[in-house]
């Protein structure tokens, strides 16, 4: 069960804007430049060119540089992409991507295009696209990666499906129909719709899990589609039943937060995790769930993920004094409505600490030496050493 939960968050996500941006405009294009060499242009650092387009703020300027190189650097799609997320009103990405689609052989690239498009284009650019999109389909057989983005683009652009659309979600890859759930319509998963069908189908058992997922976000059991446990392949059933989506008569439910815990750590077995957690139990399993595989061979790796599951328990620890009228309670969130960060909840001093110091000391700590691991910031905050693993 643990493995088949553990590949769910190997699946990404469809908006690839994974961070906030923390790289100024000047400092980005002063980077970029001892990337970039050459008449015509071409990207000669390749380690620094990626690092700059993930990290980089909007920029007119670096804008333009990339739409120049795009066409001839189709393998730096991903980071590309990512930097595009950056600019999803700018006419002129959206009508320099209309005009490479046709011409690019790679089909994973123009898939990725289409992702773009099913983020940027306006709303007239849509209609004009939907022919070409349909066009795509019967090439989407040699590439998983052009299925996907040709119908992220159809499933976002359409306002209802048409008899196209559906034959081509029904022919749809395994893989593909797992990918392509977050784009599905309420409709789409009404009984009868087209979840209803996929987790009718024991042949279509891959894409099962991660439909659990969103069942478990919208209050969706299996009985709602008139399946039972029984319905589904032995895999399936075990993620489904520690779902809670289905019942099995005469087995135990597990808890499989405190399971992932005490895999890690000598601690007393707790089973009230999905209550303390609630619509957020699953991504506390897909977070440990790695965490868990990092543990003996990947330090640093465990402890970002380790530290994020701590960053999500203390806000919910403070949710449950909020209700309880606690007065120790402290604001999450800002004036602005963003998340107060993690280390300012925990750190020493702090009135959450003042109330519960005994619980902050070890998350606070956990949370500094997190910081100071390469994959989180190239130098120490206090001091600017290097860090380390």
């Amino acid at each position: 069960m643990q493995e088949a939960l553990g590949s769910l968050p190997s699946i990404p996500p469809s908006d690839p804007s994974r961070k906030t941006p923390d790289l100024k405009p000047g400092d980005a294009e002063r980077l970029i430049k001892q990337a970039v060499t050459g008449k015509p242009l071409k990207v000669t650092d390749k380690a620094r060119f990626r690092y700059v387009l993930y990290r980089a703020e909007p920029s007119a300027k670096l804008l333009d540089l990339c739409i120049r190189l795009l066409p001839r650097h189709p393998e730096h799609i991903d980071a590309f992409e990512v930097y595009f997320s950056n600019h999803i009103k700018s006419k002129k990405l959206e009508k320099a991507v209309v005009a490479l689609l046709p011409k690019m052989p790679y089909l994973y690239v123009r898939g990725e295009f289409w992702h773009l498009l099913a983020r940027i284009a306006s709303p007239s650019t849509r209609a004009s696209l939907m022919v070409r999109a349909r066009k795509e389909l019967p090439l989407c057989k040699n590439s998983i990666g052009l299925e996907w983005g040709v119908l992220h683009f159809l499933l976002s652009s359409e306002t209802q499906r048409t008899p196209k659309t559906k034959n081509a979600l029904d022919k749809a890859r395994m893989h593909t129909l797992a990918l392509i759930v977050p784009t599905l319509t309420e409709d789409e998963f009404q009984l009868g719709g087209l979840v209803s069908k996929v987790l009718a189908d024991k042949s279509r058992a891959t894409a099962h899990p991660v439909i659990g997922v969103h069942l478990v976000s919208r209050g969706i059991a299996a009985k709602s589609y008139r399946l039972k446990a029984s319905d589904f392949t032995e895999e399936v059933r075990n993620v489904f039943r520690n779902l809670g989506l289905v019942r099995t008569a005469g087995v135990k439910h597990l808890d499989q937060v405190d399971e992932l815990l005490r895999s890690c750590y000598a601690i007393t077995p707790w089973t009230k995790w999905k209550k303390l957690l609630g619509t957020d139990y699953t991504h506390a399993v897909q977070i440990l769930t790695i965490a868990e595989r990092a543990f003996v061979n990947s330090p640093s790796e465990w402890l970002s993920h380790q530290n994020s599951f701590n960053d999500m328990l203390v806000r919910k620890v403070i949710e449950v004094l909020a209700t309880s009228g606690n007065p120790q309670v402290v604001r999450t969130m800002d004036a602005t409505g963003r998340l107060v960060k993690f280390g300012n909840l925990v750190q020493l001093g702090n009135p959450f600490d003042r109330g519960f110091p005994g619980l902050t000391l070890g998350f606070g700590e956990a949370n500094q030496r997190r910081n100071k691991i390469p994959g989180s910031h190239p130098y120490d905050e206090r001091g600017g050493g290097r860090t380390s693993s």
